[in-house]
């Protein structure tokens, strides 16, 4: 029987076969039903003496990034997103020998990338980001060359310009690419002229206030952004099933990123949650969001 765990909000399944597997098989799933259905699947082929093509393939056989990153996507659940900057990495670099990996090598792929491509911050953190989840995976198995993952020694800010990657882009008649961060502050009085309106008072410049027809779920988003600073399509897109609130945390599974990660909930934000939840509990909508129901 494979062994399960839950790592953050995903399930991570070892599944081991002695003289049928060379090692073990680890599998990640966005949630424990579905693991349990596929490793049900796999496990009654692996007592048959049938091994699935894309776990054939041999440790040794990984030898360059683009051998790595095939693997990789076809044993894992990877987000569209990383799918995309994978697709990326192998056009580019993809015969890149994974022996020939250590820290100066990431050096001078994070120094193409601005000097030579001269991409933005974003775009170098999110193909950087991709291909070291990429080696993460690859070192927990010690594949040949990926015993460590340079890409995590990369200092803080590794993708922002410094003044010898601005001048080497000028030369190429470039500029330097700026980062955009996302790093709104509301201004004196700004909060409180919100909530007013929020609460039907009228704008400033208009006859009337705004009909605001869901006005409990347009205070709850404006508290959790002001308490936790998730993005509105994170806030928007929550389920149900994705708040838990006696460990105050909420599990976001779509982040712009593709990224899971949990974020901790105020005792402000709480209460807006409560506050919601007892609007929806006396009839008033929308209600949340559920996995099973139909959603536009």
């Amino acid at each position: 029987m494979a062994t399960k765990r839950k790592r953050g909000s995903s399930w991570e399944f070892i599944v081991r076969r002695r003289g049928i597997l060379p090692k073990p098989l680890y599998l990640t799933f966005a949630s424990e039903e579905e693991g349990d259905r596929y490793v049900r699947k796999l496990e009654a082929l692996l007592d048959a003496g049938v091994v699935p093509e894309e776990f054939r393939q041999r440790r040794s056989e990984l030898v360059t990034i683009e051998d790595a990153a095939r693997e990789y996507l076809a044993v894992q659940q990877v987000p569209t997103s990383d799918k995309r900057c994978l697709a990326v990495v192998i056009s580019r670099i993809g015969a890149t020998r994974l022996s020939t990996i250590n820290y100066d090598w990431a050096e001078l792929w994070v120094t193409g990338l601005k000097r030579e491509r001269n991409l933005s911050p974003s775009t170098i953190r999110h193909q950087v980001g991709a291909l070291a989840r990429c080696f993460d995976w690859g070192a927990r198995r010690a594949i040949s060359g990926l015993v460590v993952n340079p890409l995590r020694q990369l200092p803080k800010r590794y993708a922002i310009y410094n003044d010898s990657d601005a001048s080497a882009v000028r030369v190429l008649k470039g500029h330097a690419r700026t980062d955009v961060e996302r790093d709104r502050r509301l201004h004196s009085g700004e909060e409180l002229r919100i909530r007013e309106i929020l609460a039907g008072e009228r704008p400033p410049g208009r006859e009337r206030a705004f009909e605001l027809r869901h006005q409990g779920a347009l205070e709850c988003l404006f508290e959790l952004g002001l308490e936790s600073g998730m993005r509105l399509r994170e806030m928007y897109t929550l389920s149900k099933e994705q708040v838990d609130l006696s460990k105050r945390t909420v599990f976001l599974e779509k982040t712009k990123n593709g990224d899971k990660r949990q974020v901790p909930l105020t005792s402000v934000a709480i209460k807006a949650i409560q506050r919601y939840e007892k609007q929806v509990a006396q009839g008033k909508r929308p209600q949340w969001r559920s996995r099973s129901a139909n959603t536009r």
